[in-house]
C-alpha cells in the first residue's frame, strides 16, 4: 500500500517539475496540494483494496511535485549566503512533518476513527494551498528566478 505512492512519485516527480520549469513551481506547488488533497477522498471512502490502491497511486502523483518545486523556490527566495541554511531548514521540517503528522494520524484516528484521517490531512493541504495562493513572497521569488 504505501510502495505504489513511491512508485508513482517515480513518475509525477520528473512530470510535474517539467510542468514547473515551464509555468512556475508556485503554481504547480498549489496544484500538487490541492489535487493531493483531492486523491484522499477516495481514500477516505474506499471500501475496497483497488480503490484504496488507486487513491494511494494519485496521491504519490502529486506529493512527487511537491519537493522539488518547494526546494526549487527555496533556492529562489533564501539568500546566496543563507542557500546551505535555508536547506537544512527545509530538510528538517520534512523530518519533523515525519514525525508529528503520525501522532496528528494516530490521535485523530483512536478519537474520530481511521476515516477521519483522510478528511483531516485533505484539510491541512487545502490550507496550506490558500496560504501559498496568497503568499505574495512567492511571486517575488517568480519574478526574481
Amino acid at each position: 500500500m504505501v510502495a505504489i505512492t513511491g512508485v508513482a512519485n517515480l513518475v509525477g516527480a520528473p512530470t510535474l517539475g517539467r510542468l514547473g520549469d515551464r509555468i512556475g513551481q508556485r503554481k504547480i506547488l498549489i496544484l500538487a496540494l490541492c489535487m493531493a488533497a483531492v486523491t484522499y477522498l477516495p481514500q477516505a471512502l474506499a471500501y475496497t483494496i483497488p480503490v484504496l490502491l488507486v487513491g494511494r497511486f494519485l496521491l504519490g502523483l502529486f506529493v512527487g511535485g511537491m519537493i522539488p518545486s518547494l526546494n526549487v523556490l527555496v533556492k529562489k527566495l533564501a539568500p546566496r549566503h543563507l542557500q546551505a541554511t535555508a536547506f537544512g531548514f527545509n530538510s528538517s521540517a520534512l523530518f519533523l512533518g515525519n514525525f508529528i503528522g503520525p501522532l496528528i494520524g494516530s490521535t485523530v484516528a483512536a478519537e474520530y476513527g481511521i476515516r477521519n484521517v483522510f478528511y483531516v490531512t485533505m484539510t491541512i493541504l487545502v490550507l496550506n494551498a490558500v496560504s501559498l495562493f496568497f503568499n505574495r513572497g512567492l511571486e517575488i521569488a517568480k519574478e526574481v528566478g
